[in-house]
């Protein structure tokens, strides 16, 4: 049986790309170059409350799994 542990999450609209990383220890980050620069926003612990299917009205077009 396979475990696997989603470690990304990349966004796209308006021909522009986002990403969530998650950490080792759930930590979600959120990235835009366009708006955070080359810093990464802090965004809470993984939790089910925590909608990753879209952010900034952009819907998720990659999930990264390890």
């Amino acid at each position: 049986e396979a475990h696997y542990k989603l470690k990304g999450i990349i966004y796209y609209g308006n021909n522009h790309f986002t990403a969530r990383v998650i950490s080792p220890l759930d930590r979600v980050w959120f990235h835009d170059g366009m708006e955070t620069g080359p810093a990464m926003e802090y965004e809470g612990t993984l939790s089910p409350s925590l909608n990753l299917t879209s952010r900034n009205s952009r819907p998720a077009v990659v999930a990264i799994y390890t």
